[in-house]
């Protein structure tokens, strides 16, 4: 993670998404055109910038925040994040989450792993080749190390995109535009 303008030029392919300086790191939707909200290949909701404004609510703009932890998104798109999750786990991870329910902690580590294995990322598309992306594979995360026992990392709230966006990436802050 760094904060402030890189003294060098980012690297080619480096994805910029705008954000706002003022208060939080306020992901600005485009001017025109929808920011698209995905799980894998399926569309979970499309926002118009008017209503990217106003996700969650008036107090809790969509953001991006290194100090929360997983992902947090208002409950219409959690609920099909856990449908996705539920259909993981009866079919493709079905002997390893047999009689579990996956949305009370804690998840054996057979079915969290198998189910992160299989789950497809979650993506915020805000156009012009500009996307946020929260790998699927940090839905679930151990509680204590070697306890063998999961949670989820992604839960309802406004939408916030935490250290579940921020996981295995270089993430830089420059607050100077804006």
């Amino acid at each position: 993670l760094f904060l402030g303008p890189s003294d060098v030029d980012l690297l080619e392919g480096t994805v910029k998404i705008p954000v706002s300086a003022t208060g939080h790191y306020y992901l600005q939707p485009p001017s025109q055109g929808t920011v698209n909200i995905t799980l894998g290949d399926k569309l979970l909701k499309q926002y118009s910038p008017e209503e990217w404004k106003k996700v969650g609510d008036y107090s809790n703009l969509p953001i991006v925040d290194s100090g929360t932890g997983g992902l947090t998104m208002p409950q219409e798109l959690f609920n099909g994040v856990v449908q996705e999750a539920n259909n993981i786990a009866s079919k493709q991870c079905k002997s390893q989450c047999q009689n579990i329910d996956i949305e009370t902690p804690p998840v054996p580590e057979s079915c969290a792993v198998c189910i992160n294995t299989v789950m497809p990322d979650f993506v915020a598309d805000f156009g012009s080749n500009k996307k946020l992306e929260v790998s699927g594979s940090t839905l679930f995360y151990e509680t204590t190390p070697c306890s063998g026992e999961y949670s989820n990392s992604w839960s309802p709230g406004a939408l916030t995109f935490g250290t579940a966006s921020l996981y295995g990436k270089n993430v830089q802050f420059n607050a100077e535009e804006g």
